[in-house]
């Protein structure tokens, strides 16, 4: 579809500079005029230096252009909106106005790497009540855009807004969360993992200056 075609545009222009830059490279290499290879080379440096910069620029803003794409797609009403013979998974986050799907899990800040990390398990959970805290990284550079797409789940937190769905899967049962709060804390603001009355998902990341500038949270209230 359009998605589709527009995720793989900065891929194919990518592949086009690489192909390029390995024809101009090979052509400069059988030239048989040796004296001029000084300049050829350094026309080969610059042009090199020219890809990474693409290169890097790509990688750096992937999340804006390759968004997750989830596998399943839930829908607003807690349904598999792709295949409602598929079931609930074990952990799993689902935001579809980012077009995320990442898993959750408890454990240490390597969790991170592959997904969420579920922060308080005392303070609460979707079947139990209270207070269920996942953070997430906004923003993590890896060594190609889809990597670094992967790795930066809320890059695009700042255009969710009151009311979106957010669904939690969890003990291969759903549950659907709707934002009632937007806001920003610092990053010693340890009480929005205290625990709740209410069934509530708070989903906190860094903001875009790093975790010493602050975190951006979200409240959800479950339906």
């Amino acid at each position: 579809g359009v998605a589709v075609i527009y995720a793989a545009t900065p891929l194919f222009f990518l592949e086009v500079l690489l192909f390029t830059f390995a024809a101009y490279t090979t052509y400069m290499l059988m030239k048989p005029q040796r004296k001029s290879l000084p300049k050829n080379y350094f026309h080969m440096l610059c042009a090199l230096l020219l890809l990474g910069g693409v290169y890097l620029l790509l990688t750096t803003l992937s999340p804006l252009w390759l968004p997750h794409t989830p596998l399943i797609t839930p829908g607003d009403d807690g349904t598999l909106g792709r295949d409602s013979k598929i079931a609930a998974q074990a952990a799993h986050l689902y935001i579809p106005e980012l077009s995320v799907s990442i898993p959750f899990a408890v454990g240490d800040a390597g969790v991170l790497e592959r997904g969420a990390w579920w922060r308080a398990p005392r303070s609460g959970n979707p079947k139990d009540g209270g207070n269920f805290v996942v953070a997430a990284h906004r923003f993590q550079i890896g060594w190609t855009p889809m990597q670094t797409a992967r790795k930066s789940p809320l890059y695009r937190i700042d255009t969710l807004a009151v009311g979106d769905t957010i669904i939690i899967d969890y003990q291969h049962e759903r549950y659907t969360y709707k934002i009632a709060t937007i806001y920003r804390v610092a990053p010693t603001a340890v009480d929005i993992e205290a625990p709740t009355n209410d069934n509530r998902l708070t989903l906190y990341t860094c903001t875009l200056g790093g975790s010493s500038d602050g975190r951006e949270v979200i409240i959800a209230k479950q339906l």
